[in-house]
């Protein structure tokens, strides 16, 4: 019957090792595919920004065009000026459309710049909690090894107690 209690006690001390180890493993891998798919979402918002910046550089350089087209049509015909009142008015009117281009890529890119520091945070906050679970399962790894410890005392004490019976039993048999 004690024989029975104690493997009963070896089975569920086994059983909690194996729960724990399993938590701790799964804990592992959350953390690698959470770090892995934060990697991806870094990298993608890397090339959004590069596109968004090669997007601006293009609207500037045609802005700049425009200006500079302008300019010298303005200084070409300076005997036309009823034409170049038209050219005028055309030429504002692409730098308007090309300004209202870049304030829409510039709000694009301070969206994209408010959604990666979000994405860090929330990096942070998940190291943080990865952390917060290591010593969880290492203080219960260390609580378990003390529950083990303990148990191995208390089952070479009983197996002694055992022995002297056994030799105590044998002895009253023989007189």
């Amino acid at each position: 019957m004690f024989l029975l209690a104690q493997l009963w006690l070896y089975l569920m001390l086994a059983a909690v090792l194996g729960v724990l180890i399993g938590v701790s493993l799964a804990r592992r891998f959350w953390s690698v595919r959470s770090e892995a798919s934060l990697r991806d979402v870094e990298f993608k918002h890397t090339e959004q920004l590069y596109t968004v910046s090669a997007e601006h550089d293009a609207a500037l350089a045609a802005l700049e065009m425009a200006q500079y087209e302008a300019n010298l049509a303005l200084e070409s015909t300076a005997a036309d000026a009823a034409g170049m009142q038209a050219r005028i008015t055309e030429r504002d009117r692409q730098i308007k459309e090309l300004s209202a281009m870049l304030m829409r890529v510039n709000s694009d890119l301070a969206k994209a710049e408010g959604v990666r520091r979000g994405l860090m945070a929330e990096r942070l906050k998940h190291r943080e909690e990865l952390e917060a679970l290591r010593k969880q399962v290492a203080a219960n790894r260390a609580e378990l090894a003390q529950v083990l410890g303990q148990h191995e005392r208390e089952k070479s004490s009983l197996q002694e107690q055992l022995a002297a019976e056994r030799a105590f039993r044998l002895q009253s048999l023989s007189t």
